[in-house]
């Protein structure tokens, strides 16, 4: 008897507490480098990428971002993304989606499309994973594409 309500209070406890969908988190301050190039056929290094993401179960917050790439220089402020199943969105309307290991943020309007791409990759026999990252940007006369690749820097140790 005791057992069997064990049981089922273990049953009702995960099916009521828990989220319907456990997505890996993107917590941490990811920091790197890469590439990028624009539809003029300009092409320049990328000296810094950084993202800074907070996760909870229903909302990913994206604490700031930065990407330096020679003349092109992009900063993002913080924006709270609310996460419904595997979809995000900004003041209800949808921006992204989320898995266990992507993240994928896009916007579009009569004048610029813009997307954001994360890839949690594990390290071949490491417990550290990076994240590659790829951004497009594009309007009726530019385009620019930037790739590159971040590692999750411990927050004890970011001056």
């Amino acid at each position: 008897m005791y057992c069997s309500r064990l049981f089922v209070f273990t049953l009702w406890a995960v099916c009521v507490l828990m989220p319907s969908e456990i997505h890996a988190s993107f917590n941490g301050l990811w920091r790197g480098a890469g590439q990028a190039s624009d539809s003029s056929g300009w092409s320049a290094p990328c000296e810094r990428i950084s993202y800074h993401f907070e996760q909870t179960p229903t909302v990913l917050n994206v604490m700031g971002g930065e990407v330096k790439c020679g003349d092109y220089e992009q900063t993002f402020d913080p924006v709270s993304l609310v996460i419904r199943s595997n979809k995000l969105f900004y003041e209800d309307i949808e921006v992204g989606t989320l898995s266990d290991d992507a993240l994928e943020i896009f916007y579009a309007d009569e004048i610029i499309t813009l997307a954001y791409s994360f890839t949690k990759v594990r390290l071949s026999g490491s417990e550290q994973y990076v994240l590659n990252y790829k951004e497009h940007q594009s309007s009726q006369d530019w385009s620019i594409a930037v790739e590159g690749q971040l590692i999750d820097i411990p927050t004890n140790s970011v001056h």
